[in-house]
């Protein structure tokens, strides 16, 4: 069933060891049994994007076949940290679709910026650079147009790169927000200057815009992130209290790993869906040994239970916690003074750790629900195209005081250490039952779409309908909202669908990526 050699290559790998590359076995997954819902899914959300005019107005557009110039070197950046496959693969499907066509074009991928410049300088004007990068040290929108104007070709172009758009929380949020206007896509957000003002002014500011959205809003749990970054690095949950505040964990901003608490959260024992899809999730990390160590602290009677057995297990258990849950989150209650003390150290230490201002966005709150839903898009001939969709399960802790997240959404375990890719998979049944049914996931990847055509009015007139852009968003499938957008970095896990699919998006992109290169060489 799956058609690709059994070893990828990633710099620096020698041998068989099936951990180098833990991101590319996960991805196998999706060429199995269990990938088969998933790419069924997929198809049909295309199926129907291609019947939505409204969409296809903003394909792209190419004079027909002809003599066209190619480039005479193809460098693909890739500098990933985790030895993610992807753009070693994608210069396979690269140099296949070359050999097929006759073209001459060597296809190399960079890991380092000495490497990229390296070989860019070399004929920078015959050049195509493609990026699939994870480090904006190694490549971003200034490098984007300096290549530029250097008459290098990039690709999806420094729009995309990390340093744009969507590597700032900020602006990328005002893009999807109408500039803070609509709120149907995105969460309300204000964002906190730190410029000319203390640490102590800059978490005043912090606990003023919480009052402000709760006015707005009428919420009360809210999540602060800074502006800039990635990885969750920064970011905290906070929810006012009728007596003072709760922070769960400060680890992401102080580092301090010692006073992590969860973050319940309220689950709905009469809803059959919500119930299967937990006991799902419980029976995905209790049949792993690391994953039961870190998520499962109170071991559930479930062994040779039926579903149905099992099920009312998980309401015993959500029940039979509820006293101890409100104890606990008692003695985590801060009155103002408190939490601004705590937050003012963390802060502190964040800023003298990584040497730059704290600038945080306040954002309210969104229900992802026990997973979030990631979409890779592409912008092609036929318009916005869904290439790929997966899942990642938050950690979520079965603790003696109940159900909650410990620790952020990061696919890594931090308090471990652990790269838990268990947790990463396709959309299944018990899934899209919990959200609602394929309609209402529909309606969230349509957010996407729309977020894709938005970035893609960012484009210069001249350069509209000719940037092959690709993005990747984090999508709440409970509230159809978007969580946040990711520069290119999110090439990682594209390869989290058919290889057949891969390689066909993968190749059509290319074609693309080749026409808007001739199209920036028009003329020389």
């Amino acid at each position: 069933m799956i058609d690709r050699d059994p070893i990828f290559y990633v710099t620096g790998y020698e041998g068989d060891d099936p951990y180098v590359a833990p991101f590319y076995l996960r991805a196998l997954v999706f060429d199995g049994e269990k990938g088969d819902f998933n790419a069924e899914l997929i198809k049909k959300f295309n199926e129907f994007l291609e019947k939505e005019s409204a969409y296809s107005e903003h394909s792209l557009l190419y004079p027909e076949e002809g003599e066209k110039k190619l480039p005479k070197n193809i460098v693909i950046v890739n500098a990933s940290h985790d030895n993610l496959p992807t753009s070693h693969e994608t210069a396979r499907v690269f140099e296949d679709f070359c050999e097929e066509r006759g073209y001459s074009i060597p296809v190399k991928v960079v890991n380092d910026r000495e490497e990229l410049i390296d070989d860019i300088s070399r004929d920078p004007l015959n050049t195509l650079v493609v990026s699939q990068c994870v480090d904006k040290n190694v490549y971003n929108s200034s490098l984007a147009e300096e290549l530029e104007r250097e008459g290098t070709v990039t690709v999806p172009g420094k729009i995309t790169a990390p340093g744009g758009v969507f590597s700032d929380k900020d602006s990328s949020y005002r893009l999807l927000s109408d500039n803070g206007k609509v709120w149907d896509k995105v969460a309300r957000y204000i964002k906190v200057e730190e410029e000319g003002r203390t640490v102590d002014e800059v978490v005043a500011d912090i606990f003023e815009a919480i009052d402000e959205l709760i006015k707005e809003t009428g919420n009360d749990t809210f999540f602060v992130k800074p502006h800039e970054g990635g990885g969750g690095l920064g970011g905290f949950r906070i929810t006012k209290m009728d007596k003072g505040y709760i922070i769960p964990d400060l680890s992401k901003v102080s580092g301090d790993m010692s006073e992590i608490h969860p973050t319940f959260i309220d689950f709905d024992v009469e809803n059959d869906a919500k119930l299967k899809e937990l006991l799902w999730i419980y029976r995905l990390f209790e049949k792993d040994k690391k994953m039961a160590s870190n998520y499962i602290k109170v071991k559930l009677p479930m062994e040779g239970k039926s579903d149905e057995e099992a099920i009312e297990v998980l309401k015993e258990y959500l029940a039979g916690t509820e006293e101890r849950r409100k104890e606990k989150l008692s003695s985590m209650i801060m009155d103002k003074e408190e939490a601004h003390a705590t937050l003012r150290n963390a802060v502190k230490i964040f800023e003298a750790k990584f040497e730059k201002r704290y600038t945080p966005l306040v954002n309210e709150h969104i229900d992802f629900g026990l997973w979030g839903l990631r979409a890779h898009y592409r912008m092609s001939r036929k318009g916005p195209v869904l290439e790929a969709m997966y899942h990642r399960i938050f950690q979520l802790g079965f603790t003696e005081e109940g159900l909650g997240y410990l620790g952020s959404d990061n696919i890594s375990n931090k308090q471990t250490g652990d790269l838990e890719i268990l947790r990463l998979g396709p959309i299944n049944e018990v899934m899209l039952s919990s959200i609602g049914g394929e309609k209402f996931l529909f309606e969230t990847l349509l957010k996407g779409v729309e977020a894709l055509v938005e970035l893609a009015k960012l484009l210069p007139d001249e350069e509209k309908r000719k940037v092959p852009l690709r993005v990747q968003l984090d999508l709440a499938a409970v509230s159809k909202r978007i969580g946040e957008g990711n520069a290119d970095t999110a090439r990682g896990m594209s390869l989290a669908s058919r290889w057949s699919v891969f390689v066909e998006n993968a190749r059509e992109w290319f074609s693309d990526s080749l026409d808007y290169y001739a199209f920036k060489k028009e003329g020389e």
